[in-house]
């Protein structure tokens, strides 16, 4: 592991030796150029984490107890991934998005600046969260709602939320909001009854 900030770690933890730990990230370069690693926000791990192979980082995550990633893994800066969270091989979670607890994010997934996605959540294999509707427009937030499961390749445009126990169908294009407990899919997404 090379650890290039603070952190804080649980007991039980199991880093890989390729893995970056602490990276500044861009709002950090002032630190990085000076050398000042120390002035980092902590990465904080909870007890039995896994952090795999050839993944980065980033400071002020904080990964909660018994989380475990596949190899591959970007997080970056100001990330919450809550307890016992799988976070698979090749996943990108972007700045400031906030995870709940017994997620599993498949690999491949992609979230986007500032996702929430709640507790036991599924995202299939190849799930991409996008944060903006048009190139250059205003970044707008998605949430995946309590228990809701999204579909391998699925794509989800800025602004929308997965409602509670929803289900989104493999290869759909979600542009609007899903209701709690409905079943959507295709290309747009649609309510299937």
């Amino acid at each position: 592991m090379k650890k290039m900030g603070p952190m804080e770690k649980g007991k039980n933890v199991h880093i890989s030796d390729s893995v970056i730990v602490g990276h500044p990230g861009k709002k950090n370069k002032l630190l990085l150029k000076k050398g000042r690693f120390d002035k980092l926000e902590p990465v904080v791990i909870g007890d039995n984490v896994l952090v795999r192979d050839h993944s980065v980082i980033y400071a002020g995550v904080s990964l909660g107890t018994g989380v475990e990633t596949g190899h591959n893994v970007l997080i970056r800066e100001e990330t919450t991934v809550g307890e016992e969270t799988i976070v698979g091989s090749g996943t990108v979670i972007e700045a400031h998005c906030r995870i709940g607890k017994k997620v599993s994010l498949q690999s491949g997934v992609y979230l986007s600046n500032g996702t929430v996605i709640e507790d036991r959540a599924f995202l299939g294999p190849m799930v991409c969260i996008t944060n903006d509707r048009y190139m250059n427009s205003n970044v707008e937030k998605c949430i995946v709602h309590y228990g809701a499961k999204i579909g391998a390749g699925t794509i989800i445009l800025a602004g929308v939320e997965v409602g509670e126990k929803a289900l989104v169908g493999a290869g759909s294009l979600v542009t609007e909001d899903v209701p709690a407990q409905k079943k959507v899919y295709g290309v747009p997404a649609k309510i299937k009854r």
